[in-house]
């Protein structure tokens, strides 16, 4: 019944009956409480700590989905590669670009070139350094020359804005070369 509290079924003998345990609902009716049925409690406190628990969880799910720079100060990583790039005979090609300020932890780079069979050939470095009364000015530096079948640039330490790898094939056969940029913290 509507508005009133309900009472034991089964009282003792001789005892009036007492009202079970119970809560009222929202339409003012009640209902019993208990295992099947517990008191619809809410303790805002908790209910507080538990979001904020949430809410550090998935902060901390999303700082694991994304990359962790676990690199040591001092270890080398490779930056950039170039593969499987021709150069005619005789011919010079920039192949690529270090842009510095992507890479502005590393104190140092190294280039590695390996190519498909001995022959004479030489990387330079072109060094770019920027100048307001004449535009941009190219400083170029050779890295490693002679008849090899690869080569190994000593550490290179940034002194511009950026630098490009220039090979020259002195070859008369076009070559086939491989480039690894690689810098260290």
């Amino acid at each position: 019944m509507k508005g009133r509290l309900k009472r034991e079924s089964n009282p003792a003998p001789g005892e009036k009956a007492g009202f079970t345990p119970q809560h009222e609902k929202v339409d003012g009716s009640y209902i019993n409480t208990g295992e099947n049925n517990p008191l619809p409690v809410t303790d805002t406190e908790l209910k507080s700590e538990l979001e904020s628990i949430k809410q550090t969880q998935a902060q901390i799910l999303e700082r694991l989905d994304s990359p962790i720079d676990t690199q040591l100060k001092g270890s080398v990583v490779e930056l950039s590669r170039k593969l499987n790039r021709n150069i005619t005979a005789g011919g010079r090609s920039t192949i690529l670009s270090v842009d510095p300020a992507e890479h502005i932890d590393y104190k140092e780079f190294f280039i590695i070139t390996r190519n498909d069979s001995k022959h004479n050939f030489r990387v330079d470095i072109d060094w770019k350094v920027p100048s307001t009364s004449f535009g941009t000015i190219y400083g170029e530096t050779a890295v490693f020359e002679g008849d090899l079948i690869w080569g190994a640039s000593p550490p290179i330490r940034m002194k511009a804005s950026g630098l490009r790898l220039i090979v020259l094939n002195r070859d008369i056969e076009e070559h086939q070369y491989d480039f690894y940029v690689y810098g260290v913290k």
